[in-house]
């Protein structure tokens, strides 16, 4: 059988800066660039330089493939990326202050001074001489 040259293992043909020699990773398949290399090749459109800076304000040499952002990030800057969310969106919740709670409900504090009224008032009336003769 025929195979076909899509599948045929082959070794990246970049061939770096004077006196660096070749790459000797394996291409990708269907291309003739390795994953670092890969967007060298000028035929290719579905990889991308990584948008993110280095300290030093240099590009990411890593290519990227991620066709739904505006800036495509590989996946290193993309992880660092979700860490920083996550810990920004733990930093935002704050737990929440328990409120005290009041020793004596006030339904009940209520119904205790109005039985010591009640008893206030039935002595009283006891004491007071009936006025009719």
């Amino acid at each position: 059988r025929h195979k076909s040259s899509v599948l045929v293992q082959r070794g990246c043909v970049y061939e770096g800066e004077a006196g660096l020699g070749v790459c000797s990773e394996p291409s990708l398949p269907g291309t003739r660039h390795c994953i670092k290399h890969i967007t060298y090749n000028v035929d290719q459109q579905l990889f991308t330089h990584c948008s993110a800076r280095q300290p030093d304000n240099t590009r990411c040499t890593m290519p990227s493939v991620d066709v739904m952002h505006h800036l495509p990030l590989c996946a290193a800057h993309t992880r660092k990326k979700e860490n920083v969310i996550k810990v920004k969106s733990e930093e935002s919740q704050k737990p929440k202050r328990t409120r005290k709670k009041n020793k004596m409900p006030i339904l009940s504090r209520y119904g205790k001074r109005n039985k010591k009224r009640r008893r206030a008032s039935n002595s009283t009336s006891s004491v007071i001489p009936s006025t009719r003769v």
